[in-house]
C-alpha cells in the first residue's frame, strides 16, 4: 500500500475525482445562456444596488427647510432657557383653558401674586372660582379666605362655610383652623 490508492470507492464507482454540482439550471440551457462569472455578477449587482449609486444632491428648498427647522430649534430652547417663568404660565394658561383645576390655580396664584403677569384680583378670583367649581380643595379655601378678607370675589353669604368644609374634608389643614375658629365662634362665613 503505498498511501495513494489504499481506498476503495463507495458503491462501486471509480475514483475519477469529486462530483460537482451543476449551477445552471435547465431553462438556462435551453435559451443558450451561459453561467456567469462572479465580476459579473458583481457587476450586475452593482447597477440593481441602488445604495451603490452617487446620490444627486438635495434641491435648495431641502436644505433651506433643514437650516429653518434647526434655527427654530435653538431659538425654542434659548426661550425657554431665558424667559422659563413666561413660558411655563402661557404653558399653564392652556391647561387651564382646558379645563384642568390644578392648572385654573396655579394661573389664579400668577394673577393675584403678578408673577409674569399684570396683577389683576377679578382675573384671579375668577380662576379660582374655576378650579373650586371642579373640586379643587386649595381652590375652595383659597376662594372663601378671599371672600373674608373682602376682596371682591362672586362668593354669596353662606358659600364661604361650604367652601371651607370642602377644603377640610379634602385635606386642607388651614381649612379646619378658619372653620373652628372664625364660622362656628360665631364670624360672618
Amino acid at each position: 500500500m503505498d498511501g495513494k490508492g489504499d481506498r476503495e470507492p463507495l458503491l462501486g464507482q471509480e475514483s475519477a475525482g469529486v462530483r460537482e454540482r451543476h449551477t445552471g439550471s435547465a431553462e438556462q440551457a435551453e435559451k443558450g445562456e451561459r453561467d456567469i462569472t462572479k465580476e459579473e455578477w458583481f457587476q450586475e449587482l452593482s447597477k440593481k444596488v441602488y445604495l451603490a449609486r452617487r446620490k444627486k444632491p438635495d434641491p435648495w428648498w431641502v436644505t433651506a427647510l433643514e437650516v429653518l427647522v434647526i434655527l427654530f430649534v435653538v431659538g425654542s430652547a434659548y426661550y425657554a432657557y431665558n424667559y422659563f417663568e413666561h413660558l411655563h404660565f402661557h404653558v399653564t394658561n392652556g391647561y387651564a383653558h382646558l379645563g384642568y383645576p390644578q392648572a385654573q390655580h396655579f394661573v389664579a396664584h400668577r394673577y393675584l401674586e403678578g408673577r409674569g403677569v399684570d396683577k389683576d384680583h377679578r382675573m384671579a378670583m375668577d380662576w379660582m372660582r374655576k378650579a373650586a367649581d371642579q373640586g379643587h380643595a386649595h381652590a375652595a379655601y383659597n376662594l372663601a379666605i378671599a371672600h373674608l378678607k373682602g376682596l371682591e370675589t362672586d362668593v354669596k353669604d353662606g358659600e364661604a362655610r361650604k367652601l371651607l368644609e370642602h377644603a377640610n374634608n379634602n385635606g386642607v389643614k388651614e381649612a379646619h383652623d378658619v372653620l373652628h375658629n372664625v364660622c362656628y365662634a360665631g364670624g360672618n362665613c
